[in-house]
């Protein structure tokens, strides 16, 4: 029983898009020349960017601003709009509340030990289908070989047997001289 008039994803990222200095860019659904609708948007901001603005000393927007301030970001100017705005503070102190609460923490925390399991898992799947790669070419070169000296004993031609096998007779040689 919903009824949408308008769809909007914000998305909030730590990256840039190319050569682009704008901190908010929105996109909307289009072919090759028309937006096909603006009742769909995707709206994209740059974190970095407003992060650049401020130590530039570039004047911020208010939403710039609080957007760094949810960011953890510090410094004076930030400090001193915190302290102008009560659900900023009220953020601030729960956001510190929340850092120091330990199962948060250890929840929340860089874990080696998972990282490293995860990376053997890893190790292993790139062995296991490497060594597989390996074990198919071995077995391959070693059937060539069998077959070049098989062909050899029954008195096949070097020609024959480089034609049948679709080898050089530099590789003929290489193998026959190996097996002797």
């Amino acid at each position: 029983s919903y009824a949408f008039d308008v769809s909007i994803q914000i998305n909030i990222n730590n990256f840039n898009f190319k050569e682009d200095d704008k901190v908010i860019r929105t996109f909307y659904l289009k072919d090759e020349e028309y937006i096909l609708t603006d009742k769909i948007k995707i709206i994209y901001i740059s974190l970095s960017k407003i992060r650049e603005k401020y130590y530039n000393k570039e004047k911020l927007s208010k939403l710039e601003e609080i957007l760094l301030i949810y960011n953890g970001e510090e410094g004076k100017d930030l400090e001193e709009e915190i302290k102008k705005e009560k659900i900023l503070e009220d953020y601030r102190r729960h956001a510190m509340n929340a850092s120091e609460i330990e199962e948060l923490c250890e929840y929340m925390s860089y874990n080696k030990k998972e990282e490293d399991e995860w990376l053997k898992k890893v190790d292993l799947h790139y062995a296991e289908e490497r060594g597989f790669e390996l074990g198919v070419k071995r077995g391959t070169r070693k059937q060539l070989e069998e077959s070049v000296i098989n062909f050899h004993e029954n008195g096949a031609s070097d020609e024959l047997i480089c034609k049948s096998l679709h080898i050089t007779l530099k590789r003929l040689n290489r193998i026959l001289n190996k097996n002797k």
